[in-house]
């Protein structure tokens, strides 16, 4: 699984996701990979995040790339949130979950967040935030912290959340959650990536390590 969550501030909204991985190399025993990118644009003002079975989820996804490539209009999130349900009931299989959110910039200039579950994929729009996959625990967190993410830029909520929420996801030590958060910000103006790092001191071993995370060509690196 995975943890995705959609936080919608008004004037702009973040996505946030882990970047874990898992591949079944024998019956019952998977490989993490902490590489994969699972928050996935549709198109200057649109993109997707998915959780739960990867093949599952690729494939649905690949399939709303195809129809915008043959209708640009399914760029627009009103296309995409009856489109999505449709194609996701299709492709997906009865024990094999996969979940989705949705953000996007409506024909009002207004920003839209919606989730759809497993199985009938009804899309439910999101009045401030959602999570879905295996991280959902930390749904409890973000409610009760809403203060916290609240304050005036961008960068300041954004800052909270990924701090806030890394420590409540490395506390919970799940295993199917891990890696640093990608996170996505879409406002008026399209979408961009979130790059930040930190530094982890250990003052007792005399020891640093720092972490960072970037986007490059469509492509995130952790370092």
């Amino acid at each position: 699984m995975t943890m995705v969550l959609g936080y919608n501030f008004g004037e702009e909204a973040a996505i946030f996701c882990d970047s874990r991985g898992s591949w079944e190399i024998k019956p019952n025993q998977y490989l993490p990979k902490d590489a994969l990118q699972k928050i996935l644009p549709l198109g200057k003002r649109s993109l997707i995040g998915y959780a739960g079975n990867v093949s599952i989820a690729i494939q649905i996804v690949n399939k709303i790339k195809q129809k915008i490539l043959k209708n640009s209009n399914f760029t627009h999130i009103e296309k995409l949130v009856k489109y999505i349900p449709k194609i996701s009931k299709r492709y997906s299989a009865k024990n094999k979950e996969v979940e989705f959110i949705l953000a996007g910039i409506n024909s009002k200039s207004k920003i839209e967040i919606w989730s759809f579950r497993h199985p009938l994929f009804s899309p439910v729009l999101v009045s401030d935030f959602e999570v879905i996959g295996s991280g959902e625990v930390v749904k409890k967190y973000v409610e009760d912290n809403k203060k916290k993410f609240s304050k005036k830029s961008i960068k300041e909520k954004t800052d909270a959340l990924v701090i806030g929420v890394s420590n409540e996801l490395d506390g919970l030590n799940i295993d199917t959650v891990g890696g640093m958060l990608q996170v996505l910000i879409i406002d008026n103006k399209g979408i961009r990536p979130y790059k930040y790092g930190h530094i982890d001191i250990n003052p007792a071993a005399g020891s640093s390590n720092a972490k960072s995370i970037d986007f490059e060509n469509g492509v995130w690196t952790q370092e």
